[in-house]
């Protein structure tokens, strides 16, 4: 049933669809005698930079090629139709308009994590984040404000970069 190793270094199972990957979640949930979205849910990593680009998105496993509101109706339909309750990087880490749509059209229901968006890519956080503490303190301000939610989230990475443990700052306002 495993098919290969995925980009951090874990096992994936092949599925002929990834909606199949998401029903599959939902009976390894039911199998362990609970109950879907009241005692396990699901947290999707899309990792979308890594199948987009041109404006354009590739589902190979699916036969699609998306745009940018093609990509978001699909997530909303997995959003409205399965127990999710967080979604990783739902589009290209350029596509800063979808993630602004998805986020004000998705964020009340879902965490929206812009892990490329907003962490991942250096040169980027270089070029736009001039004064770190200046940008700590406006979050924190907002935060207190109730103007955004500001939460941080890490993950242990099972292979390289040499940072083993990537936290992750979650704020965004649509």
């Amino acid at each position: 049933m495993l098919a290969g190793v995925a980009d951090e270094g874990g096992y994936w199972p092949a599925f002929a669809s990834n909606e199949e990957a998401i029903e599959e979640l939902l009976r390894a949930i039911e199998a362990a005698h609970l109950v879907p979205g009241r005692d396990a849910s699901i947290s999707l990593d899309i990792a979308a930079s890594q199948f987009g680009s041109a404006g354009r998105y590739h589902l190979a496993r699916d036969g699609q090629s998306l745009d940018t509101d093609g990509l978001i109706e699909l997530l909303g339909c997995w959003i409205e139709r399965y127990p999710i309750v967080a979604v990783e990087d739902p589009l290209a880490e350029d596509d800063h308009e979808g993630f602004r749509r998805f986020t004000a059209a998705f964020g009340g229901k879902v965490q929206v994590i812009g892990d490329d968006l907003l962490v991942t890519n250096a040169d980027r956080a270089r070029r736009r984040c001039v004064e770190i503490p200046r940008i700590a303190r406006g979050v924190e301000i907002a935060a207190l404000r109730g103007w955004i939610t500001a939460s941080c989230s890490g993950r242990q990475r099972p292979s390289p970069p040499m940072d083993r443990y990537t936290p992750t700052l979650l704020a965004w306002q649509p």
